[in-house]
């Protein structure tokens, strides 16, 4: 069988993809570091009771959250549903959500988007977060900064604490 020469598999084994930390969250590349013609595939792992991960919206490309594991709340201005395994939801370009662990088990869940803006506005976040002696930032323009560049709208964990 004859495979076109730019035709490559990538394969990433456990402990060899990249992962961000999020406070007490984990998001793990499935498909690779974001890249200007790729998309965005993430894992996100949430810790039990897990409640930080800050309403946000993206502006200018909408994102798919699967279920892989255990129960998570998703919630936007309308709606708040608790999903369990398999279970999944695509949410809009700009409409405001977020996600939560209401269970006292982990939850595994796919976060992916067709722009890879969204994979490099969490590599972003996550350097930013590293780079903070407090979070969120007691100087917000590093912050404003980065969800202007990645065209996301975030409250902070706690809500109405987003960028100054």
């Amino acid at each position: 069988m004859n495979e076109p020469s730019n035709f490559q598999v990538r394969v990433a084994r456990a402990g060899e993809r990249r992962v961000l930390t999020l406070g007490a969250c984990r998001l793990a590349f499935v498909d690779g570091p974001p890249s200007a013609t790729s998309g965005t595939t993430l894992e996100v792992r949430l810790p039990p009771s897990f409640d930080e991960w800050p309403t946000r919206a993206f502006l200018v490309t909408c994102v798919t959250y699967f279920v892989l594991e255990g129960d998570v709340r998703f919630t936007t201005p309308e709606r708040d549903l608790t999903l369990g395994s398999e279970a999944s939801f695509v949410v809009p370009a700009r409409l405001p959500h977020r996600v939560s662990n209401p269970s006292s088990d982990a939850a595994r869940l796919l976060l992916i988007a067709p722009s890879s803006i969204v994979g490099a506005y969490f590599e972003k976040l996550a350097n930013l977060r590293a780079r903070s002696r407090a979070w969120p930032p007691e100087d917000g323009r590093a912050w404003q900064a980065l969800c202007r560049s990645c065209r996301v709208l975030e409250d902070g964990p706690l809500l109405g604490k987003g960028p100054p």
